[in-house]
């Protein structure tokens, strides 16, 4: 017979129980936790192509006419390059927000971060409750503290993920809660919601396949719907189909490039290999690499064991649907399916083949499924509650050891050339990083690995020539520019850079036959363009054509006049070809420029790229 509790004890009991189930403290709690794990990014600067979107992007600089994120695809990335195949304006519309609170102090951007990933723990945490019926909390903490998860709150780029995430939980949310009996506004919500989704980030095209593979789960269990299936669903499409054409008429064409591993077929090899390590990073997130080349599967993640893991997992789904029990099929196939718009299936991919951010849709089914399991179980089991506090502390470590290694991009590169020491891109990027700071020594040692690893590419021994007249040794220079263009005979900073030499050799006929071969600019981007107008202005005039000097500075000028890399020489050089009023406007116009960029810089990074 169970003896009566002694007097007190059971309200002391229940009021604990009050205390740690209420909302308020569930919050502070996860709050705490999130602030131990990535409370370190707070100090970091930018690293990879923060550079590129944010920190050197002067369209981000101003509010007006914000329609133009959406129109002009110039305003992700003024240098342009692959980024022109991107279509993300709400994430450039937030970081021009952003700009106008925080200007140049990148613990701001990193805070605004930090907010994003809280609130797609709570939309993941609010999508769970209401397709399931329990696990919410739960799902909100493993959202916010999987290892696998954390770039996205430690790589400001990817707030678009993080946005995206957002709308598609939210639109399933409200699409369920529309089919439950809610009002109208709640699918009008939903779909804006998923449209926002896909604005923010490509991944979001996936969101009406989302929102059905969702309802699967929601009527096995006895939810309600409303209306007829294409009723439901065909809104979701026509987003899909309006944003499309809206990406298809505002940005570049995508650029093609070489299939990886030679093929399609290698190609799809691979993809299957790395989506074993990626199954492997969804349930056992340990050291996972910032992005992943072909050289960085893993040993055990084999062609054949990679076959052979897909195979079952189809035979899983097949069961499932065969015995009616959907929600680990949709679960399964969900996962796959979320990560199609970067996979090799469609397109060569331009960047590289898989990273632990493409998993940030692909988790979101399998984190939710999973939560309401465990949720219904852990209260139930003190060994159960133990092993979960095990995993939470060792997440936590492994996400404040991710926040030390993004930090910038020389601590980020620095971590991806110590675990792949054979990572051409790794040695390259960390070579211009080393260079940016003004560390020569450092940044020759790692071009020369990367000249090493691809002794094909001729943007490294360009750089290599710049380390070298950082350096003072001119001699040394001039070889690497001569190794550029044997590689690569059109690279202009190396001529500009080899006729520069030879002007201050006084060979001047030797410099002007290095200028001579380079032709139309037409098809550079304006910021690029107009400093390597002025790199050829800086030519003429040195060989006494001024008039060839000012036509060039008026050509730059007119192109881009925002910043003082290109005011601050092309004042100078109009100063030196006699127009020396203009040219102490525009040194004035530097000067102030170059002041204003002092203060408007975020984090440690100059405003410029290569």
């Amino acid at each position: 017979m169970r003896k009566p509790s002694p007097p007190g004890k059971t309200t002391h009991v229940s009021l604990l129980g009050h205390v740690v189930g209420s909302v308020p403290v569930r919050v502070a709690l996860l709050a705490l936790l999130a602030t131990i794990a990535y409370g370190k990014i707070l100090t970091a600067s930018v690293a990879w192509d923060d550079a590129a979107i944010l920190s050197a992007n002067p369209a981000i600089r101003s509010l007006d006419h914000p329609w133009r994120f959406f129109t002009d695809p110039w305003t992700i990335n003024p240098t342009g390059g692959a980024m022109l195949a991107q279509y993300r304006p709400l994430r450039t519309l937030l970081f021009a927000c952003e700009y106008a609170v925080f200007g140049g102090n990148a613990w701001g951007y990193h805070l605004v971060s930090l907010l994003l990933h809280g609130l797609c723990a709570w939309a993941v945490g609010s999508l769970t409750g209401r397709l399931f019926g329990r696990g919410a909390w739960f799902a909100g903490g493993v959202w916010l503290l999987h290892p696998s998860l954390a770039e996205n709150a430690l790589y400001l780029a990817a707030q678009s993920n993080e946005l995206c995430v957002l709308g598609a939980a939210l639109a399933v949310r409200w699409h369920l809660e529309w089919l439950d009996g809610g009002r109208q506004w709640l699918r009008v919500t939903a779909i804006v919601a998923a449209l926002g989704s896909m604005l923010s980030y490509e991944f979001g095209a996936m969101v009406p396949a989302l929102v059905l593979l969702a309802e699967i789960v929601w009527r096995s269990r006895a939810g309600k719907v409303c209306s007829g299936l294409l009723v439901r669903h065909l809104p979701y499409w026509f987003a899909l189909a309006a944003f499309l054409a809206a990406r298809a008429v505002v940005v570049e064409p995508v650029l093609r490039g070489e299939w990886w591993e030679g093929g399609w077929t290698g190609s799809l090899l691979m993809q299957v290999r790395l989506w074993l390590e990626g199954w492997r990073l969804s349930a056992l997130p340990i050291v996972p690499l910032p992005r992943y080349m072909p050289y960085d599967i893993p040993s055990y993640a084999t062609a054949p064991a990679a076959v052979v893991f897909h195979v079952v997992m189809l035979a899983i789904v097949v069961i499932g649907v065969r015995k009616r029990k959907p929600m680990v099929p949709v679960v399964i196939v969900w996962w796959y399916v979320a990560q199609l718009p970067t996979s090799n299936l469609f397109i060569a991919n331009l960047g590289y083949p898989f990273a632990p951010r493409f998993l940030l849709l692909a988790l979101l089914l399998p984190v939710a499924a999973a939560s309401a399991w465990v949720g219904s179980r852990a209260g139930e089991s003190r060994v159960l509650q133990v092993v979960l506090v095990a995993v939470a502390v060792a997440a936590i470590v492994a996400d404040r050891r991710q926040a030390s290694i993004w930090q910038n991009e020389t601590t980020l590169f620095q971590e991806i050339a110590r675990r792949s020491p054979n990572d051409f891109t790794a040695q390259y990027n960390l070579g211009l990083g080393y260079l940016r700071f003004g560390m020569p020594i450092e940044a020759g040692e790692s071009l020369a690995r990367a000249a090493e690893l691809d002794p094909g590419f001729a943007p490294t021994f360009f750089s290599l020539g710049d380390v070298a007249r950082a350096r003072g040794n001119d001699r040394a220079a001039r070889t690497f520019y001569e190794m550029a263009l044997q590689r690569y005979p059109k690279h202009i900073g190396a001529r500009l850079g080899l006729a520069e030499l030879d002007l201050a050799e006084g060979q001047k006929a030797r410099a002007e036959s290095w200028v001579a071969p380079i032709g139309s600019l037409a098809k550079w981007p304006p910021h690029p363009r107009a400093r390597f107008e002025i790199g050829l202005a800086n030519v003429a005039e040195q060989l006494g054509r001024c008039v060839e000097a000012r036509r060039r500075v008026g050509d730059a000028i007119r192109l881009w006049d925002h910043t003082s890399d290109v005011l601050f020489p092309a004042g100078r050089l109009l100063t030196m070809c006699g127009a020396r009023d203009e040219g102490l406007e525009l040194l004035r116009r530097a000067s102030e420029r170059a002041g204003g960029e002092y203060r408007e810089m975020v984090g440690d990074t100059f405003w410029f790229t290569d």
